[in-house]
């Protein structure tokens, strides 16, 4: 299976155990303000030098989800497994806020 399915097969991050492909058809990645402690599902820029070693933690939400603006609860973590990675969601309670949080370096761009 690919990350792609994987992905799509997951809960979403904001809804009642539903999965990405039960609300819609696409995979929205959502970047939150809380530092990640896994490797996969972790945001940074490669235009954006202080992002390297300050990644932020990703949701990731469905569509309906996403429309009704449907608040996070969960972050998407992913570790390796067998030649591929395994997907999980992390309680946004349990991460910490980030040491620095870099879209704030750069307020003349509109981070989307």
């Amino acid at each position: 299976m690919t990350s792609q399915e994987q992905l799509f097969n997951s809960p979403c991050c904001a809804g009642d155990g539903h999965t990405i492909r039960q609300g819609g058809s696409h995979i929205n990645i959502i970047t939150l303000r809380k530092a990640p402690t896994w490797p996969y599902l972790a945001l940074s820029n490669f235009l954006v030098p202080e992002s390297k070693h300050h990644p932020l933690a990703c949701a990731v939400v469905c569509d309906s989800c996403l429309i009704a603006k449907k608040e996070i609860k969960y972050a998407m973590a992913g570790v390796d497994n067998n030649g591929g990675v395994r997907y999980y969601r992390v309680p946004l309670i349990e991460l910490r806020e980030p040491e620095l949080y870099w879209p704030d370096y750069y307020p003349g761009i509109r981070w989307r």
